[in-house]
């Protein structure tokens, strides 16, 4: 699945994505598996488990 970040609380280690298929998904900083922090705006690729994005990553890097 692809996306972008809607929001992330540094705070709490959590985060929103909207889907290129409307849906919005939530994720744990313990999901972000990029080397740079998760940043409002940033294209992503995911899994999914229900509303949930795992194994998340900014759009082109290889995991």
């Amino acid at each position: 699945m692809r996306g972008k970040i809607l929001g992330f609380n540094a705070e709490r280690d959590e985060g929103a994505i909207g889907g290129d298929d409307g849906v919005r998904y939530f994720f744990r900083l313990r999901d972000w598996i990029s080397d740079e922090s998760p940043i409002v705006q940033t294209r992503v690729e995911f899994e999914t488990q229900g509303t949930t994005a795992l194994n998340v990553r900014a759009e082109g890097e290889t995991a």
